[in-house]
């Protein structure tokens, strides 16, 4: 097909290219019908790759059947026919309708984690990393026993749901972490562990201002509400930021990465807020497709220490039957493994500026969509995902390298670093900063490692460290 033929063909769909990809036109302005196409594809990754440069919602996927859901209007529904796809289902969507009023939403999460912080006030700190475009807080609850010390300053974890306005089920999870945990303090002994070694910190809604147009405008919303159009809070993030066709610069896209990276006031509160609890882990709620991606997001790109973050992905996918009859585990890979290339993203920035390593759980199947049965659905989902972030609590006593590195004058080094370097079949190397407190936490496999200490103007440390089941604590001094 020449390109102007493609050219013309999209205009008449109601389609036009923004230069770096097609933006879809009108589909979620409140008022044009909108359907759900569900594509079965022949050629996987080249059909996921077509669909998303030409801007399409892409709502959801089924990885093992090797299926999409596409949210289209009337006009893209004759373009994505044209093309040749082939559609096994079509869902009309019923743009009155509303998500079950039992879900959460802005008003509801605050008086929820409210309840929660007054029936366990030891236990918790409920406070707002900042404010939403229409000056909406963005509220995060803390569990963690202040009267319990640590002498290395205690681990982080990190869980937040909805990025995306219209994924429903996704706070209801950190919610449900909150509500287990704080019920177990002082009976469950790994509970107790857990709160009293660790500091969990959750944030059942970023998008406050998105989920608010969703209970009052659009059933269907995705973004934030920035000018009416919103943006992708979720492709706004500074690192890899308009790097690889994983986002669109048109507004009208569903993906629009906004105008500048970190644009938002909902992506800065939450950068400001990692950089300053510095979580070992991160975990980003959404749906749905029942899959554990891990960063990097562009296509061919991984992480350094891929070993690591693969390996604890793989279990955690391991550990989530779909919802379906058969139960199989979920799937495990990054974004253009089994999706499509996403910057922008929450876990790149996370791993890449932020020393985190974040996953992302597309929570739910097709057959639940973005806002499944209240009464079916929501308890046997959040049971579901406790193995999960279990996972990732239990990992922070796991292999590892937890310590604090200071000068002769006990003060921490600036430009200071740790590198944990592991020879032999597989080569494992980690390198990462020290920061202002001194502390530093590598998740390492076991086994022998040679681990250098370095800061400039000081003499470097070699130590050798056996990485064991447990995690190894340890203080280092560096001298001039």
């Amino acid at each position: 097909m020449s390109s102007r033929f493609l050219f013309l063909l999209m205009a008449l769909a109601g389609l036009s290219f923004t230069g770096d990809r097609a933006s879809r036109v009108d589909a979620f302005n409140g008022q044009t019908k909108k359907s759900v196409l569900r594509l079965q594809l022949e050629d996987y990754p080249r059909q996921m790759a077509e669909l998303h440069a030409h801007g399409f919602d892409i709502a959801g996927v089924n990885f093992r059947a090797k299926q999409v859901d596409v949210v289209v209007n009337e006009v893209e529904r004759r373009f994505i026919a044209n093309q040749g796809y082939h559609a096994v289902a079509t869902i009309m969507v019923d743009a009155a309708a509303r998500p079950d009023p039992r879900y959460l939403n802005p008003g509801t999460v605050e008086s929820t984690l409210r309840e929660i912080h007054q029936q366990y006030p030891a236990l918790t700190e409920l406070i707002s990393i900042g404010k939403s475009g229409e000056g909406r807080d963005i509220w995060a609850l803390k569990l963690g026993n202040p009267q319990i010390q640590a002498p290395l300053g205690k681990p982080a974890v990190f869980i937040n749901g909805m990025h995306h306005a219209r994924e429903v089920m996704t706070p209801e999870i950190p919610v449900d972490v909150a509500r287990y945990l704080l019920g177990g303090y002082g009976v469950d002994p790994k509970a107790t562990h857990w709160i009293d070694q660790n500091e969990i910190w959750l944030i059942p809604m970023i998008n406050v201002d998105g989920n608010n147009k969703m209970w009052t405008q659009d059933p269907w919303w995705r973004k934030n509400t920035r000018d009416g159009h919103g943006v992708d809070i979720n492709r706004n993030y500074p690192y890899a930021w308009n790097t690889c066709q994983g986002s669109s610069s048109s507004p009208t896209a569903e993906d629009y990465r906004g105008t500048s990276a970190g644009s938002e006031p909902e992506t800065q509160s939450v950068m400001a807020f990692v950089q300053r609890i510095r979580p070992v882990f991160s975990l980003s709620l959404h749906s749905y497709s029942e899959v554990v991606l891990y960063p990097y997001g562009c296509r061919g790109q991984f992480t350094p220490t891929h070993e690591v973050v693969e390996s604890i992905g793989r279990q955690m996918a391991a550990l989530l039957p779909g919802d379906d009859f058969s139960k199989q585990p979920y799937e495990a890979g990054t974004p253009p493994e089994l999706l499509y290339s996403v910057d922008g993203g929450d876990i790149d920035w996370m791993y890449h500026e932020a020393q985190v390593i974040p996953y992302v759980i597309e929570v739910n199947n097709s057959g639940q969509g973005f806002q499944p049965d209240y009464d079916t659905w929501r308890d046997p989902t959040v049971l579901k995902m406790r193995p999960a972030w279990m996972l990732l609590l239990d990992r922070l006593d796991g292999p590892g390298l937890r310590g604090r590195l200071t000068g002769p004058d006990g003060g921490v080094p600036t430009g200071a670093t740790v590198s944990a370097y592991r020879s032999g079949r597989k080569v494992f190397e980690q390198t990462n900063r020290i920061l202002a407190d001194g502390i530093f936490h590598l998740i390492l496999p076991p086994g022998q490692y040679t681990v250098t200490y370095a800061a400039p103007g000081l003499s470097p440390r070699i130590t050798f460290v056996t990485i064991g089941e447990q995690r190894t604590d340890l203080n280092v001094t560096l001298q001039p």
